[in-house]
């Protein structure tokens, strides 16, 4: 007989939270794509660059991080004709509707003699009806006029205003950076 007081319950249900927990803080994965055809460890020096001519603060934040992660591995950062290698990185902030809803269940039924009849519906009531902002970064690896490696991430902003839209932008940034292929691996 199982009884909620019991230690087994206690043990199974702690491991359970445990995984919960953990499965939450999992790491973003940026999506990847790239020519397999391209050695990677030729490229040496770099050409960074934004694209996004809307946000110039951030564009100057990003492009700086950028520099940082690649020269804290080794490459170095270049003028567009000595690099073997441009960076293009396009930046913006995407709204998304908040889709969080609440459902209310309701039914009746009756069972008769011969047979049985049942009603129900269910209605969905929207939460809150504002507009979730993300930060969408798309960060290019550009040899001779061919995208050889391309990343992209998206990272909802807290809220807080322009800080937090910063903040969501280095962590979309060092998601992608993480995934490309430089000779040591970036510790962020």
């Amino acid at each position: 007989m199982f009884i909620f007081g019991s230690k087994s319950f206690l043990v199974i249900f702690s491991h359970l939270m445990l995984v919960l927990i953990l499965t939450g803080c999992a790491s973003r994965t940026a999506l990847v794509d790239f020519d397999k055809n391209t050695n990677f460890n030729q490229l040496r020096s770099f050409y960074i660059y934004s694209v996004s001519d809307e946000d110039q603060i951030g564009a100057v934040r990003i492009v700086d991080r950028a520099q940082f992660l690649f020269e804290n591995k080794g490459a170095l950062i270049a003028e567009a004709e000595f690099s073997d290698a441009s960076v293009e990185i396009e930046h913006y902030i995407e709204e998304q509707e908040n889709d969080s809803r609440f459902s209310i269940g309701l039914g009746t039924g009756s069972y008769g003699r011969s047979g049985s009849i049942s009603v129900g519906g269910s209605v969905d009531l929207p939460v809150s009806n504002d507009l979730i902002p993300f930060a969408v970064v798309i960060l290019r690896v550009i040899v001779k006029d061919k995208v050889v490696w391309q990343g992209s991430q998206r990272v909802e902003v807290e809220k807080g205003g322009n800080q937090s839209i910063g903040l969501a932008q280095v962590e979309a940034l060092d998601d992608i950076l993480r995934e490309y292929p430089l000779s040591k691996k970036l510790d962020i």
